[in-house]
């Protein structure tokens, strides 16, 4: 491959890619799906961290951590009530005050709190309301005091809020929409208008064209995949381990892409197998949304190496043994639909495109 002719190329791929609906509403889509989800459910879906309180007798906490606008805080009732708030994933983190808090941290004794964790929640939900209470706390005291905190992690089975529950949909419809039709559109608009067969009897070989149409799909691919996770405020404390794992996922969606492309000749059947084939795209994150499917039957799907690391990595709570696992075998994935994808593309220079859907 020649740089020079691949970059004559990919900036012509630009040029007139830019230019569609698709590369437009490839930007455009993620952006939509995650401000509809925000109309919906009030927020973002990445929530602000909750935190829930029962006071057992009056305490300045209460009112303290209602003026923060760090966390959101919610009083509850009873005991019972604050626990079934968190193990249905309505707050991250429920507190008991006891009788007289206020006056021990005044004197500065020792005292002991109950606390309901929610299991599902984000690490970095759980940490910002224990930062800020402890910082409240610390406030009203004037002090350091000696403070045992007894934690009770609950959660009941699939007990993710819904909101949460879409955000891995959105990651991947921000990859792979535009990493799949971008390059489809433009193969499939090339062979229609024959403007292919000027291309490919140039000095350029066919892996030359390949390569600039799927490193396009798979830059703006890219860019909307970090930009959702920037709106959804979920790039987390593994920055480089989730971009990572968006190069893995945005050249897996180019590859498909080109695939598609390649074999078919319409955008009627490009569009009908957006429809089909994106069961077999979106199967993992429907799984997520609907965890009383066996989450094991997901691993038989290559984007269950792009999502599952994501999602860990977001939470803020991954094994990085296991996101690299994931991420091995995704790139791995990559290689084989790569070598595919240009061993097909050799074969297409030789022989032309095959006539075979939408012919």
């Amino acid at each position: 491959m020649v740089l020079r002719r691949f970059s004559v190329l990919f900036k012509k791929e630009f040029v007139t890619g830019s230019k569609s609906f698709i590369f437009i509403w490839a930007i455009i889509a993620p952006l939509v799906l995650t401000f509809v989800m925000s109309l919906l459910f009030g927020v973002f879906l990445i929530r602000t961290p909750k935190l829930g309180l029962y006071m057992e007798s009056a305490s300045a906490v209460l009112e303290e951590t209602q003026k923060t606008e760090a966390i959101v805080t919610k009083e509850y009732e009873s005991v019972e009530e604050l626990k079934n708030a968190v193990s249905q994933g309505i707050i991250d983190v429920g507190i008991v005050i006891p009788v007289g808090f206020d006056d021990a941290l005044k004197k500065g004794t020792k005292t002991s709190l109950q606390a309901f964790v929610f299991g599902e929640s984000y690490a970095k939900n759980r940490a910002i309301v224990v930062t800020t209470f402890g910082n409240i706390v610390r406030g009203i005291s004037g002090k350091e005091i000696p403070i045992e905190v007894e934690s009770i992690t609950v959660s009941e089975p699939g007990a993710i809020p819904v909101a949460e529950r879409m955000f891995p949909f959105i990651v991947l419809v921000s990859i792979f929409f535009g990493g799949l039709f971008i390059p489809a559109t433009s193969l499939v608009t090339e062979k229609r208008r024959k403007t292919m067969d000027a291309i490919s009897i140039s000095s350029s070989t066919m892996n030359e064209i390949m390569s600039a149409k799927i490193a396009l799909g798979a830059l703006v691919s890219l860019f909307t995949g970090i930009l959702t996770l920037l709106l959804n405020r979920s790039f987390g404390v593994y920055p480089f381990h989730l971009l990572l794992v968006m190069v893995v996922g945005v050249f897996m969606a180019a590859f498909i892409g080109t695939l598609l492309g390649i074999y078919i000749n319409d955008f009627a059947t490009l569009l009908s197998f957006w429809k089909i084939g994106g069961i077999v795209l979106f199967f993992p994150a429907i799984v997520y949304i609907f965890p009383q499917i066996p989450k094991i039957i997901s691993r038989f799907f290559p984007t269950y190496y792009i999502l599952e690391p994501i999602i860990e990595l977001t939470k803020g709570s991954a094994d990085l043994r296991i996101v690299w696992t994931n991420i091995i075998i995704g790139i791995i994935i990559d290689i084989v639909l790569g070598t595919i994808v240009f061993t097909i593309s050799k074969r297409v220079e030789k022989q032309g495109f095959p006539a075979l859907a939408g012919k």
